[in-house]
C-alpha cells in the first residue's frame, strides 16, 4: 500500500473514530464534533506521508550485491546501470553515482540509480591473474526478467520452479555452471545467494541448452503470491567451484562466485 492510500485510511479511520467518541460523549454538540473529526483526519492526512518516509543509505563502494540488499531492506528499488570507472573495483558501487543521494528522505518503492564499474583496460580484467576466468556467455531465457513463476510443491513438500538457458563458448571440462537464488522480498533469515545444491540446480547441459530447478520455500515457511526472488546462473572455474561444493549444509554467500565470469540474472516474482 502505497503512503498516499495509506495516509488516506489512517485519516478517514481516525476521524471516524473521533467523531464516534464526540457522538457519545453527550457534553460535546454534534457540529462540534464532527469539525474535530475533520480537523484531525486533516492533519493526519498531512503528516503521515511524512512518517512514512525512508532514508537513502549510502552505497559507495559496495557490491553490487551489497548494494541490491541494502536497498531492499530500507524498502527502495535498485536501478543499477554500468559505467566505466578505473578507480573503483570491477562490480561494485561508483562513489557519488546515485541519485537520490544519501541521507535523503523519500518515500518506500522509490526509484535509486546508481553505476555498477565495468572493466575498462586490460589492468582492470587482470586483478586476478592467478584464477582464470572462464569465456563465453550465458542466458536464462525461461523465466522472463520480471515475469512471474508458479513454484510445484513436491512430495518433499518443497516448493520448486524450472529454470532454462543457453550456454556458448564456455569449457566445462574446466569449470561448472550453478544456479543460484536471492530472496529479495521479503528477505530470507539469512540475505544472500542461495547456491541450489543436488537435487536442485542444473539438472541437463544439452549442446548449448541448460535446464534447471530452483527451491524456494518449504511446508513451514511456502512461497506466497507476491514474493519476489532474484535468480541467478554462473559459471564457475573448477577449483573454486569444487570449493563451495565441498562445504556442509545450505551454502549462502553474498557477493554472487563468477562475477567476472559468464553471469546471468534475473527477477521475478511468486504468482
Amino acid at each position: 500500500m502505497s503512503p498516499i492510500v495509506e495516509s488516506i485510511v489512517l485519516s478517514l479511520g481516525t476521524g471516524l473514530v473521533v467523531l464516534a467518541l464526540g457522538l457519545v460523549v453527550n457534553r460535546i454538540p454534534r457540529p462540534v464534533a464532527v469539525l474535530m473529526a475533520l480537523g484531525i483526519g486533516l492533519l493526519v492526512f498531512v503528516l503521515w506521508p511524512r512518517a512514512a518516509l525512508v532514508e537513502v543509505p549510502d552505497l559507495a563502494d559496495l557490491s553490487r550485491d551489497e548494494a541490491e540488499l541494502r536497498l531492499s531492506s530500507a524498502k527502495l528499488v535498485a536501478a543499477p546501470q554500468p559505467q566505466q570507472a578505473p578507480n573503483t573495483p570491477v562490480e561494485h558501487v561508483v562513489p557519488m553515482s546515485q541519485n537520490p543521494l544519501p541521507g535523503t528522505k523519500v518515500r518506500r518503492g522509490t526509484l535509486v540509480r546508481y553505476s555498477i564499474s565495468t572493466p575498462t583496460s586490460v589492468d582492470q580484467r587482470e586483478d586476478h591473474p592467478s584464477s582464470p576466468s572462464p569465456r563465453g556467455s550465458i542466458s536464462i531465457f525461461s523465466p522472463k526478467d520480471g515475469g512471474e513463476v508458479v513454484p510445484k510443491r513436491g512430495a518433499d513438500n518443497l516448493f520448486r520452479f524450472d529454470v532454462e538457458g543457453t550456454i556458448e563458448a564456455v569449457d566445462l571440462t574446466k569449470s561448472l555452471l550453478l544456479l543460484w537464488v536471492q530472496p529479495v522480498e521479503p528477505l530470507s533469515d539469512q540475505p544472500g545467494w542461495y547456491l541450489q545444491r543436488v537435487p536442485n540446480g542444473i539438472r541437463s547441459i544439452a549442446g548449448t541448452n541448460w535446464r534447471g530447478v530452483c527451491q524456494i520455500g518449504n511446508q513451514q515457511w511456502p512461497p506466497h503470491a507476491g514474493d519476489i526472488v532474484d535468480v541467478a546462473a554462473s559459471v564457475v572455474p573448477g577449483e573454486e567451484a569444487a570449493r563451495l561444493l565441498a562445504r556442509q549444509g545450505p551454502l549462502t554467500v553474498i557477493v554472487l562466485p563468477g562475477l567476472a565470469s559468464p553471469v546471468a540474472r534475473l527477477r521475478v516474482r511468486i504468482q
